[in-house]
């Protein structure tokens, strides 16, 4: 007979009782995840509560470039109620859905100290300084301020122009015509008299980039930003300077080199790429070290002269850097502050091109609308508060109706320019960070006259001619691209230059408000 032998196997299941490690060792790692993030959250919301007994700090919306030193009272009240984490976590609403720019009251500076940003006193932090550009914002900034689907359409026709008289390298031409026969396009008819590829070239490109547009962003007219922005930085010698004085009129070095330096310092501040940080700071660096004793700029860096027209695009250009976290001593914003002293007459009120000791032309040391146009703005810039005397008598010699725009000469001086695009555009950004009344004064007539007047049939439409109905004051100096790039500065002023001063009227708030 045959044996078999039978083994039988007892498995005993043993049963271990919960615990925490044993939960987290069975878990998901998604599940733990998803429970941490849910307790941030309760304690993020726990934290925006105020704490019985003490009192509340409540949001306001605000926009500005500027902040301030926060008053000890600020200071009594902040302390023990609200911490840095909380301030840092009042950031932007998502511009789409928030109309406007929604800061916090108070905002913890990169070196710890709490500022207001009520104040237009000390610089914002970067992430607030260019948001105005930005679609969402800029569609609420447009109402408010007053412009309009006319004056956005204005501006897309403008830059449309730019983009097709840009040459294939990404430059553009001050000219308007081929010097050089091997590099075709970028023509077009009443250029400038002297040619500057590179200040033609910064101009486009603030033209662009006051729309909002970088080479990153992924909106209309990028790439010819991007090819623009190859061509300028190969221009930047190693000394940080953007002029070369073969290829323009030497007295236009500071004008050519501001203009460089606003653009590329506007492009570190709207994009934060590093790439763009050592060409900003470069050139930031070169006119700094030229300025000169007296505080501001003029042609030459070997001759130590001033003339308010360079200086102000060398404060703009000073501006521009502090506004993209750059670092600019406040020494060459005091000598600045110290020069216009020397060009001002009636206590600030007006500017002159030159002071009296520097002028060789007589005429060159009295008051005129364009100067005293650069002067207010410059000193807006500098300090001075929206209540000044001397800036409000300033606003209405400006807004006078003699000095709105109008595209008619005055008959009985041919030397004084009826239409003078430089005047306006400095009039303009003095009015729009003014606010109303002198902003509703002047924009109701800007936003009208200067989209009547651009080109709307030919090649050419979408420009404006610099010298029909009437010449421009710079004609002949800027042609065609000059008065082209200054009046899309002008229109998308709304959005541009977020407001040096909190919570002022702009005139509009009703337009606003029903739409």
């Amino acid at each position: 007979m045959e044996s078999s032998n039978q083994t039988t196997t007892t498995t005993t299941t043993k049963t271990t009782p919960w615990t925490l490690d044993s939960f987290l060792d069975s878990s998901p790692p998604w599940l733990l995840s998803a429970a941490v993030h849910v307790l941030l959250l309760v304690l993020l919301a726990l934290l925006m509560l105020p704490r019985p007994g003490q009192p509340s700090i409540i949001a306001e919306v605000r926009y500005s470039e500027y902040i301030g030193d926060i008053d000890d009272h600020i200071a009594g009240l902040l302390e023990g109620v609200i911490s840095e984490d909380t301030m840092m976590a009042a950031e932007i609403l998502n511009p789409v859905i928030a109309p406007l720019l929604v800061l916090p009251p108070f905002i913890i500076m990169p070196d710890g100290r709490i500022a207001s940003t009520h104040a237009p006193n000390v610089q914002l932090p970067i992430q607030y300084s260019f948001h105005g550009r930005q679609e969402g914002q800029q569609a609420a900034l447009l109402r408010r301020g007053g412009g309009n689907a006319t004056t956005q359409e204005a501006v897309r026709r403008g830059l449309a122009w730019l983009a097709r008289v840009q040459r294939p390298d990404g430059s553009w031409s001050l000219a308007g015509r081929p010097l050089n026969p091997l590099r075709p396009g970028g023509m077009y008819p009443d250029g400038a008299i002297h040619e500057n590829e590179v200040a033609a070239t910064a101009m486009a490109l603030l033209a662009f980039q006051g729309y909002g547009v970088t080479p990153y962003n992924d909106r209309e007219f990028s790439e010819n930003v991007a090819a623009g922005w190859r061509w300028l930085l190969t221009q930047q010698d190693a000394d940080g300077c953007f002029f070369n004085e073969r290829a323009a009129p030497a007295m236009q070095r500071f004008y050519t080199h501001g203009l460089g330096t606003i653009a590329i310092c506007e492009l570190y501040g709207m994009t934060r790429r590093e790439e763009y940080r050592e060409p900003a700071m470069h050139a930031i660096e070169y006119l700094l070290r030229h300025q000169t004793p007296g505080g501001g700029w003029r042609y030459y860096p070997m001759l130590q002269e001033n003339d308010l027209s360079v200086t102000g695009w060398g404060l703009m250009a000073m501006k521009s850097a502090r506004m993209a976290g750059l670092d600019v001593p406040q020494e060459h914003f005091n000598r600045v502050y110290q020069y216009l002293d020397s060009v001002s007459k009636d206590w600030g009120a007006r500017y002159s091109y030159r002071c009296p000791e520097e002028a060789t032309n007589p005429a060159d040391a009295q008051a005129t609308a364009s100067m005293t146009a650069v002067g207010l703005l410059c000193r807006m810039y500098l300090g001075w508060s929206r209540d000044n005397p001397e800036l409000n008598d300033g606003l209405e010699f400006l807004t006078r109706p003699e000095h709105l725009i109008r595209y008619d000469p005055l008959p009985s001086d041919r030397l004084s320019w009826q239409r003078d695009v430089y005047a306006w555009y400095h009039t303009t950004l003095v009015a729009h960070h003014a606010g109303a009344p002198h902003w509703r004064r002047w924009n109701d007539v800007m936003r009208q006259a200067i989209p009547e007047q651009q080109v709307r049939e030919g090649p050419e439409a979408g420009s404006w001619d610099p010298h029909l109905p009437t010449p421009d004051a710079y004609s002949v100096a800027g042609g065609r691209l000059y008065v082209t790039c200054l009046s899309i500065y002008m229109l998308t002023v709304y959005y541009r230059h977020m407001p040096l001063y909190q919570n002022i009227p702009t005139g509009y708030e009703e337009y606003a408000e029903n739409e």
